[in-house]
């Protein structure tokens, strides 16, 4: 018999995706017996989910938050009251496949095993465009966070077995509840959103642990459902460039580190010349949490130099 799980749906509110979401786990949790445990996290602040999700599944339970805080602390709120001690962190809009559990939890047989990522498909794209299979790459100074296979099929070989990933999708992933707890749980740094899953992954993979792709078991995506929802473009897009930054000046070293300081004085430069507001607030947002990063930075595990660890675990090599 396979282990239970504690399935975590951090969600703002009642929405048709999260609708979707419990009716496809109903479908996929049904061949398990019943024990497996499915825990919405309502972060609307106004506790309107509870009656809700109770008319949509007969066995999910609501953990009401007593004000919005993003998917992070949702999240992490959700790990903590969680009965079992394997996790899924679940985003609202993904629609996992019947027997997407089975393979995520035989993964974590594997201690060295941090976190279990299904194959996670872009809805309408096809069997073999695949939002999961990620790469972290530094090139003169800047980390690049790619999805190579999104737009391209995934080679045959990607889909036979398992690989590692330099980083398990925030809203996706199977992991030991007390370890994900251990290591901090996600980065309060990087709210409201964007790269504190690429930061935990990295964190993980720095104390000798890794993240695996596992592509028998299958989840749906809508991307970016639920932050078209609350978030305009803009602030998206400044939230991401910002939480680079931080990422940048976390787990950059040596030479990689040296090279990122003379893009960032580039990038600077070229922003004032240019007089783009834009660029240069969001380089000031991210030194107003200079202080914050060099605290965390010193508490972080050190290893080996960044692109060595990205090369180990890229799945394109």
């Amino acid at each position: 018999m396979s282990a239970p799980v504690s399935i975590v749906v951090p969600a703002l509110g009642p929405s048709e995706h999260l609708e979707r979401a419990l009716a496809a786990l109903a479908l996929a949790l049904a061949p398990r017996g019943g024990i497996d445990e499915l825990l919405v996290v309502d972060d609307s602040g106004r506790g309107e989910l509870g009656g809700w999700v109770a008319q949509r599944s007969s066995v999910a339970r609501t953990l009401a938050r007593a004000e919005n805080g993003g998917f992070a602390r949702a999240l992490g709120d959700g790990v903590r009251a969680a009965r079992h001690g394997l996790v899924f962190a679940m985003n609202s809009d993904l629609e996992p496949r019947v027997n997407f559990l089975e393979p995520l939890v035989a993964a974590l047989d594997d201690a060295r095993v941090f976190a279990a990522v299904p194959r996670v498909l872009r809805r309408g794209a096809g069997e073999s465009r695949v939002e999961s299979l990620v790469r972290l790459v530094e090139r003169e100074g800047r980390v690049h966070v790619e999805q190579p296979f999104v737009e391209a099929d995934a080679p045959a070989r990607m889909l036979d077995g398992p690989c590692a990933l330099p980083f398990a999708l925030g809203g996706a992933f199977l992991a030991r509840r007390d370890e994900f707890l251990a290591l901090g749980g996600f980065e309060p740094l990087f709210e409201p959103f964007y790269m504190e899953d690429v930061d935990l992954s990295w964190r993980a993979r720095r104390a000798g642990r890794t993240c695996l792709h596992v592509p028998d078991s299958v989840c749906v995506h809508e991307n970016q459902a639920t932050i078209a929802r609350i978030a305009p473009r803009a602030l998206v897009e400044a939230a991401m460039s910002k939480n680079r930054l931080l990422f940048e000046w976390l787990h950059l070293d040596g030479a990689a580190l040296e090279r990122h300081l003379a893009a960032l004085d580039e990038l600077a430069l070229t922003a004032w010349l240019a007089e783009d507001r834009s660029a240069l607030e969001t380089l000031a947002l991210a030194l107003e949490q200079l202080e914050g990063v060099l605290a965390a930075r010193a508490a972080a595990p050190r290893a080996d130099a960044f692109e060595v660890l990205a090369r180990a675990c890229d799945p394109l090599r």
